[in-house]
């Protein structure tokens, strides 16, 4: 209930959650880079927690050991 809890805001808030991503992202950016950058905006914001970003690195840090290419 409580990660639910958390996530909340960013329901309540879609249109300054998707304005505060849209500015946080650059064309030149790649996936990676613009998952980041959008967590960390979000975060800034408090729209989510800064442990969300831990649990993204780690997540994109599982993905990158895998063999998604073969």
């Amino acid at each position: 209930m409580k990660d639910f809890d958390e996530e909340v805001p960013v329901f309540l808030q879609v249109e300054d959650t998707l304005a505060v991503v849209e500015k946080a992202l650059k064309p030149s950016m790649n996936v990676t880079e613009m998952l980041i950058a959008a967590y960390i905006a979000l975060s800034d914001r408090g729209i989510v927690e800064s442990g969300e970003i831990d649990l993204l690195n780690a997540w994109l840090e599982d993905l990158s050991l895998l063999d998604v290419d073969n």
